[in-house]
């Protein structure tokens, strides 16, 4: 089996920074309340308490059961034109 060395190595400030970066203003939270807006705005203060977080997580093997949580919301083609129709977003 082929080893990935870079996945051995421990979860970077860096890398954690560049998710903050790549994460999309005014989407919805999730189970655990927390805006795509809060970790936009205090990514500089928070990359290295995360990065801790998650190497803490990966040596342990262990993680909160809430991470396995998750909401699924349908959304049919009606639901999806109405919103469409509100908020003036039809092409």
């Amino acid at each position: 089996m082929k080893r990935i060395d870079e996945l051995d190595q421990p979860i970077s400030t860096e890398e954690v920074l560049l998710a903050i970066r790549s994460l999309s203003r005014n989407k919805a939270n999730s189970v655990d309340f927390l805006l795509n807006e809060y970790f936009i705005e205090t990514g500089d203060i928070i990359a290295n308490h995360i990065s801790d977080i998650f190497n803490m997580v990966y040596d342990s093997g262990h993680f909160p059961e809430m991470w396995t949580t998750g909401i699924i919301i349908r959304c049919t083609k009606k639901a999806a034109l109405a919103k469409r129709i509100i908020t003036g977003e039809l092409r």
